[in-house]
């Protein structure tokens, strides 16, 4: 199955992201992987991430080399501006 994300994505990591809390992988190479937060991934919560990698989980660049899943990250919707001229 392919990934959520693509590499080069920008996404979000949750704001509401719990400490040692349990979150699934829904697309990959194994849906259904149940995936723990760390103490030290909190600290990233609400953050702007690239993508570097999908496979069992994502890799997110200077990120910590930390596994991310599909349900702690949110995409990141492009700011679109209209002209005001």
């Amino acid at each position: 199955m392919e990934c959520k994300y693509k590499p080069g994505d920008k996404v979000r990591v949750r704001q509401d992201l719990h400490k040692f809390g349990s979150y699934k992988m829904v697309s990959g190479t194994m849906p259904g992987c149940n995936l723990r937060v760390s103490n030290s991934m909190c600290s990233y919560a609400g953050k702007i991430a690239t993508v570097s990698d999908c496979g069992i989980a994502y890799v997110l660049e200077g990120f910590g080399g930390w596994a991310w899943s599909d349900e702690m990250l949110e995409p990141v919707k492009p700011l679109c501006c209209k002209s005001l001229l």
